[in-house]
């Protein structure tokens, strides 16, 4: 007695039929030759050097934040676009008397 083989089966016993085209995305020449010369180290580091503040200016920052949330919370900030608004217009003013 002779068996057949189910056509699903018979498809996923071909191993070419599970291969796709290989395909290789490459970056640009120079960030190539870039990331061959600095390769991503295998373990960062972070290093924390602190701050330049002595404890008298580190109470003012932190007096300084506390008013600031406290400002927030009241209702009293300003939306990011008008925050960019004042950061360009002060940018702007620097470069002309700069």
């Amino acid at each position: 007695m002779r068996t057949t083989t189910p056509p699903v089966a018979a498809a996923t016993q071909s191993s070419s039929a599970c291969v796709r085209p290989a395909t290789t995305t490459r970056a640009p020449a120079p960030a190539s030759a870039s990331a061959i010369e600095r390769p991503m180290p295998r373990q960062l580091l972070v290093i924390d050097t602190g701050d330049d503040l002595d404890d008298a200016e580190r109470a003012r920052l932190d007096a300084a934040l506390e008013d600031a949330a406290e400002s927030i919370d009241r209702g009293e900030g300003i939306g990011a676009d008008e925050a960019i608004r004042r950061l360009r217009a002060a940018a702007g003013t620097m470069s002309r008397t700069g």
